[in-house]
């Protein structure tokens, strides 16, 4: 397929009731890549993501779709011609619902739309990060329990070293980390630890500024609006439209509480003119705060927030002892996101530098001081051992991770060149989104972050799901249950071959 004009970012059109564009930037290369965000096995999420492209598609002359997770040509449109559409759609919507396919897949299996898909992945760095990734995730519930039993046990001991004000610094990283409070009270409670830091933090003001200080967003408020918005919304929306609502209330990701806003006070502002309407600028000017903060380059930010934090902790004049173990607490959180497969690059990077990122040895002979031997922590001699063997397997994730990156925008870049297209979409998961739109900005490309809108389901459900599934496929095993027919993937790549005596999986 030939070149088109060249299409703006501001000429891409996403629905908004299917999704949200966290972030573009216009390049001057004559190339536009969308990049969406998709969250792997989600059934809803996976069928907005093939509205999505289905839409780009028609309406926008996109035609060639790059996917992370497979190599080559991964499209599903040789077996079109074995179904008529109608049992095409009956078993693609099986095998989604299952798992097993993805939104693109289920788009270029189901319709009949002018699309390619292709892999961009290198199949030796895949298997690499792959292996990391099956061999670190049945032990992570193991591992993050016993790093949640340290740090209640760091929460102890720090009530007897630490004073009032430096106890609240950690107490507000917990809330922060754990959920329980938001990026913007963080920040907050931060900055108003600090004094001139403008030219320092330039991230962190920007989204003070974006929060309105103290004055136009009030944190404590937010919850009992929303309730109180809900409860007049239940006055008029019918029981299928209240309840589709709550599904989509935003308790996890800073993006799935956009979406939940944005539908919130849709609604309200749709029935302004009732009686009773309630006050909600304050709920809009959080939802304003929070889009503008989904925006941001998440590893500068929070490069800054551990410099600040560090800043607030120092500025209270610490002993040496308070230091160490302001140091450990700070290593120990990083030493979760590592586990839990949750760092940014920016976080990562300064831990690949390192032979030995945690000094675990010396952590535990510092704590065992602490507690004369007491029994919370192992004793200097065991350390931290049950946490050892799996630091190297989570770095050779994230290192894989990178090379995989690096790999998959030069495979990009490259099949754009060689087929002479002026605009593609590649399909990814949040892991890789932002640095994809990183990388291919600083080749001069007009990018597009886009991110569905769907309702949340229960995240450690799909996470086992996912894993069940990836390792399935690693092995060649998976089953689809299609009749008598056998659904079997080459290791790390997507594309099927269906194999029955009568060549058909329908």
């Amino acid at each position: 397929m030939g070149c088109l004009s060249p299409i703006f970012a501001s000429e891409v059109f996403i629905p908004s009731q299917l999704g949200q564009v966290r972030d573009k930037v216009e390049g001057s290369r004559g190339r536009t890549v969308v990049i969406i965000e998709e969250a792997h096995v989600a059934y809803h999420a996976q069928k907005v993501l093939a509205e999505i492209l289905e839409d780009l598609i028609r309406h926008e002359s996109f035609r060639h779709v790059f996917v992370e997770g497979g190599w080559g040509d991964v499209s599903l449109t040789g077996l079109r011609h074995l179904a008529s559409g109608d049992k095409r759609r009956e078993v693609g919507e099986r095998y989604l619902r299952e798992g097993k396919i993805s939104g693109e897949e289920y788009l270029s299996l189901t319709t009949d739309l002018e699309m390619n898909l292709w892999g961009v992945e290198d199949p030796g760095l895949y298997a690499t990060n792959m292996k990391a990734f099956l061999q670190l995730s049945p032990e992570q519930p193991r591992l993050e329990e016993e790093i949640s039993r340290i740090k209640s046990g760091l929460v102890r001991l720090g009530s007897d070293i630490l004073t009032e004000t430096q106890t609240r610094i950690l107490s507000m990283r917990r809330e922060y980390e754990s959920k329980k409070g938001s990026l913007l009270d963080y920040v907050k409670f931060l900055m108003g630890h600090l004094s001139d830091v403008s030219g320092q933090y330039p991230n962190l003001t920007s989204l003070l500024g974006f929060a309105g200080g103290s004055d136009v967003y009030d944190a404590e408020k937010v919850s009992l609006e929303k309730q109180s918005a809900v409860r007049f919304l239940s006055r008029w929306l019918t029981k299928p439209e209240l309840e589709a609502l709550l599904l989509l209330d935003g308790q996890g990701s800073m993006e799935q509480e956009i979406v939940f806003l944005d539908e919130l006070l849709g609604k309200i502002n749709e029935y302004s003119m009732s009686p009773g309407v309630p006050n909600v600028d304050n709920l809009e000017n959080y939802r304003n705060a929070i889009k503008e903060a989904s925006r941001m380059d998440t590893g500068k930010l929070f490069e800054e927030l551990e410099m600040a934090a560090e800043d607030v902790f120092m500025a209270q004049m610490p002993t040496v002892q308070q230091q160490t173990f302001f140091k450990i607490f700070q290593g120990v959180s990083t030493l979760e996101k590592l586990i839990s497969l949750r760092l940014t690059e920016d976080e990562f990077l300064p831990l690949a530098k390192e032979k030995e990122p945690f000094s675990l040895r010396e952590w535990n002979e510092f704590l065992s001081g602490l507690t004369n031997g007491g029994i919370f922590f192992l004793s200097p001699e065991d350390g931290f051992r049950f946490l050892e063997p799996w630091i190297p397997v989570a770095v050779e994730f994230y290192q894989s991770a990178r090379a995989r990156e690096q790999a998959m925008v030069e495979n990009l870049v490259r099949e754009m060149d060689v087929r002479s297209l002026d605009r593609a979409i590649l399909v990814a998961g949040g892991f890789h989104s932002r640095n994809f739109l990183k990388a291919l900005k600083e080749q001069d490309f007009t990018v597009l972050l886009v991110s569905p809108k769907f309702t949340p389901g229960d995240e450690g459900a799909m996470h086992e799901k996912y894993l069940k599934i990836l390792k399935d496929k690693w092995i060649g095993a998976t089953k689809l249950g299609a009749r008598s027919s056998d659904f079997e993937t080459d290791p790390g790549n997507r594309r099927a071959n269906v194999l029955n005596s009568e060549g058909s999986i329908f």
